[in-house]
């Protein structure tokens, strides 16, 4: 099985509460005139096709982009488990051909453009195991390959367990670690406060005058 071969469904994960943005939404900043969640979206699409939007809230303002909403199946803000977990179970409901999820986070607008490509290379050895994405020895959790397969057991986990944290769940199943080198935007980076939205600006800036 290969990216080609397996059928992706893109899920952006944006269902928290922007704590760290103060009175700001960070689904709404905007990034070379563009907010976050159409730039995560669209260049998702890029590398898995159709792409879902995991929203909390804020609904009606998501008209315009056009995609799916899929909200967490519980309340109570369980973080980014709680946004796979509803991905799945929308997949599973809705297109039930689909094999794998890829999930990114909405707040790192410099994700990789081979995301998928890496993340699913080995695929025909590994079919069922989760991928995470990997950067200078540590991992990304919100990046990764989810196999459908994973469902029922995520689901388990959310209701056993006090530890939300993605990579305790991950660890707990058949997973890899994918590296990613180094680019020159850091692939990565998180916008969670609005001094890291400057410092993404700048990130662009810089980008555009080296070329």
């Amino acid at each position: 099985m290969t990216t080609e071969s397996a059928k992706l469904l893109g899920v952006v994960l944006a269902g928290g509460l922007s704590r760290r943005m103060g009175a700001m939404d960070k689904l709404w900043l905007h990034l070379e005139g563009e907010p976050l969640i159409a730039r995560a979206a669209r260049r998702l699409a890029r590398q898995t096709g159709e792409v879902i939007l995991n929203v909390n809230r804020h609904h009606e303002q998501l008209k315009d982009i056009a995609l799916p909403v899929v909200p967490d199946l519980n309340s109570g803000y369980q973080g980014p488990l709680a946004g796979i977990a509803a991905a799945h179970r929308w997949a599973r409901d809705n297109r039930p051909g689909v094999t794998h999820l890829i999930a990114i986070s909405v707040d790192s607008p410099f994700f990789p453009d081979d995301l998928a490509v890496r993340l699913t290379a080995d695929l025909n050895a590994c079919a069922d195991e989760i991928a995470i994405a990997f950067s200078e020895g540590y991992p990304q959790p919100t990046f990764g390959l989810w196999p459908i397969s994973c469902l029922d057991p995520l689901n388990g986990f959310l209701d056993d367990t006090d530890n939300l944290k993605v990579m305790a769940f991950v660890k707990s199943r058949p997973w890899r670690r994918v590296d990613f080198p180094l680019n020159r935007l850091p692939a990565f980076f998180n916008i969670n406060t609005p001094d890291d939205l400057v410092t993404a600006r700048k990130l662009l800036e810089q980008e555009a005058i080296r070329g």
